[in-house]
C-alpha cells in the first residue's frame, strides 16, 4: 500500500507543482516539480513507515500513540516540503504544499485508524 500511495504523491504532486510554477511565469519550473514529485513520493512511503513505527514504539510510553504518531508526522510532513520548496526555487511554497499537507493528515489519520489496537490489545500504560 505505501508503494502505491508513494507512486500517486509523485505524479501528483509533481504535476501540481509544475502548474502552479508555470502558473506564476517561472521559466524553471520543472526543477521545483521534478524535486516536489520526488519527495513527495519519498516523504509518503517514508511517512507511512514513521506513523506505523512511531504509533506501535509510543504505545507503551503513553496514554494516546496515535496523538504522538500524529503529531510527529505532521511536522515532519510540513517542515520538509516546505524547506525543499524554498530550497528549490518554487515561487508559491505554501499554495504548493498545502494538497499535500492537507491529504497527508488524512492519509496520516486513516493510517492510525487501521493500527488502532483491537479490543482484545487494550492499553496498559497508567
Amino acid at each position: 500500500m505505501a508503494y502505491l500511495a508513494s507512486l500517486a504523491a509523485l505524479l501528483f504532486y509533481g504535476g501540481w507543482a509544475l502548474w502552479l510554477n508555470l502558473d506564476a511565469g517561472n521559466t524553471n519550473a520543472y526543477f521545483p516539480a521534478l524535486c516536489h514529485g520526488l519527495y513527495a513520493g519519498l516523504l509518503t512511503w517514508l511517512m507511512h513507515n514513521i506513523v506505523v513505527a512511531v504509533h506501535r514504539r509510543a504505545s507503551p510510553l503513553t496514554r494516546y500513540p496515535a496523538v504522538t504518531a500524529w503529531f510527529v508526522a505532521s511536522v515532519l510532513s510540513f517542515i520538509v516540503p516546505l524547506l525543499v520548496q524554498s530550497a528549490t526555487g518554487g515561487v508559491r511554497p505554501l499554495a504548493t504544499i498545502a494538497p499535500g499537507f492537507l491529504i497527508g493528515q488524512i492519509y496520516i489519520i486513516g493510517l492510525l485508524y487501521v493500527h488502532r489496537p483491537g479490543p482484545s490489545q487494550g492499553h496498559t500504560a497508567n
